[in-house]
């Protein structure tokens, strides 16, 4: 089985302020489907994460710090992303 793994802060996903897994502070009620912190499009919401990559054989491929941001549609308010 192949796995990737995705290590970051909590607050990166989950802050009311700055979470990109949130309606959080840019939420405006009276547009929900087009508003939220996962609708935020600034290059300074791009959260750092560590990814690793392991192959079927269990070895590790690559490691690195990445950058990470939320890109679809109107299915970002959906509650899983």
């Amino acid at each position: 089985m192949l796995v990737i793994s995705l290590v970051t802060a909590q607050k990166n996903l989950f802050s009311k302020d700055s979470g990109i897994y949130v309606p959080g502070i840019h939420f405006d009620s009276t547009n929900p489907h087009w508003t939220g912190n996962y609708y935020y499009h600034d290059d300074s919401e791009e959260k750092t994460v560590h990814i690793e990559y392991f192959e079927r054989n269990g070895r590790l491929a690559f490691s690195q710090n990445v950058g990470l941001r939320i890109h679809s549609g109107g299915i970002r308010v959906a509650a899983q992303k």
